[in-house]
């Protein structure tokens, strides 16, 4: 049997329909998502919901990453997160936040 691992995607819809792509080419059914989909420290990101649109649908595992949980806790603890993180960091926390609908936050958060 052959599995896929696709992780540290970060907002790179190209390059996460390129990974889908090569999968299916190769006849891989089996796919595990290992978190880091939505933050990207640069600009470069695509809005969120297309990111969690391509994940939904390709039927993979998803494992919440460690930056996924902190774009979900953004607009609670946003606060809080901002003393732990670069400037650069918290504004990429609060784009992928942003860029992202509730009905696909609410998806990644299982």
């Amino acid at each position: 049997m052959l599995f896929a691992v696709i992780g540290q995607i970060r907002g790179r819809a190209d390059a996460l329909r390129q990974a889908l792509g090569e999968v299916a080419e190769i006849g891989i059914q089996t796919v595990l998502h290992t978190g880091a989909s939505l933050f990207a420290p640069d600009l470069t990101a695509v809005p969120g919901d297309e990111i969690i649109g391509l994940l939904r649908h390709s039927g993979m595992v998803c494992v919440q990453g460690r930056r996924d949980r902190q774009v979900l806790l953004y607009r609670r603890k946003g606060a809080a997160l901002a003393r732990r993180l670069t400037v650069e960091e918290a504004q990429a926390l609060e784009r992928a936040y942003d860029g992202t609908c509730s009905e696909a936050l609410e998806w990644l958060h299982g």
